[in-house]
């Protein structure tokens, strides 16, 4: 799966290519290996090999811009109509590299931070839309680690929960201080007192039930 949508991608690149008038420079120099070309460090070194040769440098990343982004985005448009997140997971990781090459490369810091927010924009918007026509699959572990991958970066991907949905997911998360700081600061004293009683309720029920069972048993063995 990862390797085919690589694969779809290189070559969305590199039948898109296109040269600007005026300019010494094609984009997307790609070779017989089309998979090797998406990779981030095959993109930067194509990118630089580009800005040595050509007038006008911030053109290059003008155009390198577009072509990661929108005209890509058109080309891959049929692989995400439906939920995919196998192939969501590979664009996720591809989309991740910009980000962290912005970190250490102050001159291209600007284009590979467009080109991540673009895609990571575009994978929690996808993620709404999915959850949108099918709520179940916030269940999946896969979707909620795409949530949260997006959720990480300030991209938002709202879903709804319901009052037990949100207790259980605390209790997962282990968020015992929370949970005990919203009870004790978040209900009334009629809540609190209702709760006590229920409980207390329960335990007198159980109780008496293995008290009897515990009656029946001896009374066969007699």
């Amino acid at each position: 799966m990862k390797n085919k949508l690589l694969t779809l991608i290189a070559i969305c690149l590199c039948t898109n290519c296109f040269s600007a008038e005026n300019e010494n420079f094609k984009f997307g120099n790609f070779k017989n290996n089309i998979v090797s070309h998406l990779n981030i460090n095959t993109i930067f070194r194509q990118l630089h090999q580009i800005e040595d040769t050509a007038k006008d440098v911030q053109k290059v990343q003008e155009q390198y811009s577009i072509k990661l982004t929108n005209d890509l985005e058109k080309q891959l448009a049929h692989k995400f109509i439906n939920y995919q997140p196998d192939s969501l997971l590979v664009l996720l990781q591809w989309a991740e590299s910009f980000k962290y090459y912005a970190e250490v490369d102050a001159n291209h810091q600007m284009l590979f931070e467009v080109i991540n927010t673009f895609w990571m924009n575009y994978i929690a918007n996808k993620l709404n839309t999915y959850y949108q026509a099918n709520n179940d699959i916030k269940h999946t572990f896969k979707f909620k680690y795409l949530r949260s991958s997006c959720m990480a970066q300030q991209f938002n991907v709202p879903i709804n929960n319901t009052s037990s949905e949100k207790v259980l997911g605390y209790f997962t998360e282990s968020k015992y201080s929370y949970l005990y700081d919203r009870f004790s600061n978040g209900t009334s004293f009629l809540f609190k007192a209702s709760l006590f009683l229920l409980v207390l309720i329960t335990l007198l029920s159980y109780f008496a039930l293995f008290r009897s069972t515990k009656r029946r048993i001896i009374k066969k063995k007699i």
